[in-house]
């Protein structure tokens, strides 16, 4: 027994079917599910949840809409680098840049038997990054 594709919303956990099954004189054929949604005022349309999960759209999410041979269609959009200057993307391209100096220096951690070994790793560095507390001068500061 075949079961068709579902989508899952991850926030309700309810599983919504991607695919109909049809027959057609004994041949069994499997079809997207579409639904009519209607337009309201200013044009505005809902897409149904069991769509948004499909395609993995969440509240905030873009899509870009344009029109091809007499059909509207929404494609989900990332949006990169908008929100950093040219300066910023500089900087950030340095130390991209720098980090990939280091892995070919070979200057890295690891590997580690698991994650455990790591998280002991990354507390004992934390730890050695923190200021060293001097007794003396908070009888200084009184």
């Amino acid at each position: 027994m075949l079961w068709p594709r579902c989508a899952v919303d991850i926030t309700s956990g309810i599983h919504y079917p991607s695919f109909q099954e049809v027959r057609i004189s004994g041949f069994r054929k499997l079809i997207p599910m579409s639904s009519i949604v209607r337009v309201q005022r200013k044009g505005q349309v809902t897409i149904p949840t069991r769509l948004r999960v499909q395609v993995g759209l969440a509240d905030g999410d873009l899509v870009e809409a344009k029109a091809e041979r007499g059909k509207i269609v929404l494609t989900p959009k990332l949006i990169v680098d908008r929100e950093y200057s040219p300066e910023q993307r500089r900087i950030i391209n340095a130390r991209l840049a720098e980090s990939l100096e280091q892995v070919k220096r070979g200057d890295t951690y690891g590997p580690f038997e698991n994650h455990e070994a790591m998280i002991t790793f990354l507390h004992g560095e934390a730890k050695k990054a923190r200021p060293k507390k001097n007794p003396a001068a908070k009888h200084r500061a009184r």
